[in-house]
């Protein structure tokens, strides 16, 4: 089959062969959502930058949700999922949240430079408004409501309330973070837990 745009035709050389064009095509994606946003990247514009056929990336990915899916599940781990590993109930839930905030911070340590467009991306793509968005918030409302039922917490407060405001409020450190001039896993381990310090969960 002959390549499109100068590219690569699909299915080309061995399995070491399509690893590497898979790598070429993550690589090029996150590139472009960082640079362009999500709207503004096409499976062309990707096909282009990585060098291979436009159909070469569509029989590596179905659609560009599905190579954007890939790139974030790559670079990117999800708040939530730190939550969900700090699963001690007779930890204080201030010491579970700096656990996962330190556990999420780290994450990061080894690919900084990919994680930001992917943060860029998910904002372009409308970040938190997006189906599926409120896990971090939802998870936060029910660790919460936990500690108000054990009486740890005063119940004053909605958790669902308590929890989205802080998702908020941590999304919004990390949207910052990513425009500073030198952003490390250090410097937003530092800026998450200011963030948690300004949080009162009374």
């Amino acid at each position: 089959m002959t390549a499109e745009n100068g590219g690569e035709p699909v299915g080309s050389g061995g399995p070491d062969r399509k690893g590497s064009i898979r790598e070429r095509i993550l690589a090029a994606a996150v590139r472009l959502f960082g640079e362009l946003g999500y709207t503004e990247t096409t499976m062309e514009r990707i096909a282009a930058e990585a060098g291979v056929a436009r159909a070469t990336v569509f029989n590596n990915y179905a659609s560009k949700e599905k190579l954007f899916d890939a790139v974030a599940s790559t670079h990117y781990v999800g708040f939530a999922d730190c939550l969900r590993a700090e699963n001690d109930p007779d930890l204080e839930l201030r010491v579970r949240l700096d656990n996962a905030l330190a556990r999420w911070s780290s994450s990061f340590a080894t690919h900084v430079d990919a994680v930001i467009p992917v943060v860029h991306s998910w904002v372009h793509a409308g970040g938190p408004l997006l189906p599926g968005s409120d896990a971090t918030a939802d998870l936060l409302a029910e660790m919460i409501g936990a500690e108000q039922a054990a009486g740890r917490l005063g119940s004053e407060r909605s958790p669902i309330v308590m929890g989205r405001a802080a998702s908020d409020a941590l999304t919004g450190t990390l949207l910052r973070w990513t425009t500073d001039s030198n952003p490390t896993a250090e410097s937003l381990s530092e800026a998450l837990i200011a963030t948690a310090d300004a949080i009162r969960f009374e």
